[in-house]
């Protein structure tokens, strides 16, 4: 279950980085 909950993460913060590149700090 946390293993789904932080891949779903990842992919959310994925999503929101390409949408917003200056949302996240960058990797």
């Amino acid at each position: 279950m946390t293993f789904k909950r932080l891949d779903l993460v990842e992919k959310m913060n994925d999503i929101v980085a390409k949408h917003y590149p200056g949302a996240l700090p960058a990797k």
